[in-house]
């Protein structure tokens, strides 16, 4: 599905967020039960920090086995509370812990001025996990030396104060009028511990400056403040009785009752058409597959006529009508999507992130189809230095991690590392420490099948579901993909196009470190060095696991030998554009 389809929802969807009474209706957890497995979710959690190393329990109570010990000064998020007890999630865990050991964590929220690079660490040198874009709101947790850590889209990183300012200093950048399902609090804040200013009769239009949360700013009667969406709908949108066709924009959880506290009836795929039968505070009753059930409004969008999506050709105003004379609401990033309503002249009206307005023409181009992921076996990127990357895969074997990351850490040598999900949910703590050292973390799928053997939608899963992996656990997207077996068909590369992995990553030099023998030769550090020294050349990538002590012996002499021939270490992403 096109990604500016799916910004539509935002706005289309707005009046169905969280109710008066600040309960969230997002499905935060994001667990899908038929496949224990995680997606990627867009909630403002609640997030808490342990004040001490804390068990966290498979039940709520001490009775209840230890899952894992979460040390003092871990950040998580709590789903619920009853009691003295917290359902939370760790890393890719979920299961409980007492709150008596948990403080919650003040955040604000602030609005980015340009496109922004969200990155591992407080400084330019650590790597961009994403670009969060201009004018988007993000959740602030701390700020030192110039750098903010932040929440945005599921992710968690740093970024630079310098491109973030108050919401309270935000301009307005566009106007949307909505109409009021009740009488109305407006507030001083977004949340109900804000002070009333004034009600809003039932019916009323008003002006909305910005959504964030489930609440909106909003101006009436001349006054400004805070109100919450539930009780606002778009003039003329989604019918509150009926049948519409909606979309859902994540894995969604079909529900036996309109709220998180109900059982779980199935897992609606994202992309996924259903048939929304009603719609109250935030859920609707959907009919999907054969099931009727309440899903989160949250995750479903209007299906919206137009099809004709454009991509902008250089940064590009949006002006509040069909010429340089009218005002402009936003500014749109080169390569950003928009779908074109309508055509008149030299003049397109266009939605952009849920803002209406008109663009030029001249500078909008069709979007094209999604092109395969493209098979390398080399770098593709020349440079005046000779050229080579080591490359580790990981299916379930992981006790040599630390030895080979300590000898990598000595030769002074990184390496990109292609990881099976689970592997990365199993073992959590590895992962974080690979990408601590500065080596590059990419994809190896979910389940280490035989993909070239699997229907589309069972690519697709793998895809999907293990993507969500490395955003939930590590705060990555990757970007590459090395598929298991070295197996694949023109089904696997055009699911990993649509899923965002431009390369499927082979080899040029296979070190059969894997093996115990070779053409009757047994495969030890000698052999492992004398294969790779034997084959090499400028833009190799060389395949070894993490699984066998003999290829962490073989790394000083093959590493500093390569050195001695010219050669410089690269990781698979600094050798491709």
């Amino acid at each position: 599905m096109k990604s500016a389809l799916k910004k539509v929802a935002v706005l289309l969807v707005v009046f169905v967020f969280s109710s008066l009474s600040g309960v969230s209706m997002f499905n935060k957890s994001g667990r899908d039960i038929n496949n224990n497995s995680y997606i990627e979710v867009f909630a403002e959690d609640d997030i808490r920090v342990t004040t001490a190393d804390l068990n966290l329990r498979s039940g709520p109570g001490t009775q209840y086995s230890v899952i894992a010990v979460m040390p003092k000064g871990t950040r998580v998020t709590v789903l619920s509370v009853s009691g003295s007890w917290a359902k939370v999630i760790y890393g890719s865990k979920e299961g409980y812990a007492h709150t008596a050991y948990m403080t919650q964590v003040t955040t604000q929220t602030m609005v980015t001025t340009a496109n922004l690079n969200m990155r591992t660490g407080p400084s330019t040198s650590y790597s961009i996990i994403r670009v969060i874009p201009n004018g988007v709101e993000v959740r602030v947790i701390s700020t030192s030396n110039g750098w903010a850590r932040v929440i945005y889209g599921g992710s968690e990183g740093y970024a630079s104060l310098s491109y973030l300012k108050t919401l309270s200093t935000l301009p307005s950048t566009g106007e949307t009028v909505m109409v009021t399902t009740a009488n109305l609090n407006m507030r001083t804040g977004p949340s109900i511990s804000y002070s009333i200013i004034r009600v809003i009769p039932m019916g009323a239009e008003v002006k909305v400056l910005s959504t964030s949360s489930g609440w909106a700013r909003v101006v009436y009667g001349g006054s400004e403040g805070y109100a919450s969406l539930s009780y606002l709908k778009l003039k003329d949108t989604l019918p509150s009785t009926g049948e519409t066709i909606m979309v859902t924009t994540a894995y969604l959880n079909m529900r036996t009752g309109p709220s998180t506290s109900y059982s779980i009836i199935r897992v609606i795929p994202m992309g996924a058409e259903v048939k929304v039968l009603s719609t109250s505070a935030g859920w609707a009753r959907v009919v999907y597959g054969g099931s009727e059930g309440y899903a989160s409004l949250s995750y479903l969008r209007l299906v919206t006529e137009s099809t004709d999506v454009r991509v902008t050709t250089e940064e590009l105003n949006l002006r509040s009508g069909p010429g340089v004379t009218y005002s402009i609401i936003a500014v749109m990033p080169a390569g950003a999507e928009v779908i074109v309503l309508s055509v008149s002249g030299d003049w397109a009206r266009v939605n952009y992130q849920g803002k209406i307005g008109y663009a030029h023409t001249g500078y909008l181009v069709k979007e094209a189809a999604v092109a395969s992921s493209t098979v390398i076996t080399r770098g593709l990127v020349s440079a005046s230095a000779k050229q080579i990357a080591l490359t580790f895969d990981a299916g379930w074997e992981f006790a040599t991690t630390i030895p080979l990351l300590n000898m990598l850490d000595q030769q002074g040598v990184k390496a990109t590392f292609f990881l099976r999900a689970l592997w990365v949910s199993d073992h959590p703590e590895l992962a974080k420490e690979i990408l601590k050292r500065g080596h590059s973390i990419q994809n190896h799928s979910l389940t280490h099948p035989h993909m070239n053997e699997m229907t589309e939608a069972e690519i697709r899963k793998e895809f999907t579901d293990s993507t969500a992996i490395f955003r939930n656990v590590l705060g990555i997207t990757p970007t590459l993909f090395r598929p298991p077996f070295g197996e694949y068909n023109s089904t696997v590369l055009k699911v990993a196009g649509e899923q965002g992995y431009k390369y499927t990553v082979m080899w040029s030099i296979d070190t059969v470190d894997w093996a115990t023998t070779h053409n009757d030769v047994t495969v030890d550090a000698d052999y492992i060095i004398d294969r790779v020294l034997s084959k090499v050349t400028d833009k190799d990538i060389v395949l070894m696991h993490i699984a066998y002590m003999k290829t962490v012996e073989a790394l000083p002499e093959m590493i500093q030998t390569l050195k001695d021939r010219g050669y410089t270490f690269k990781t698979v992403p600094q050798m491709v554009p």
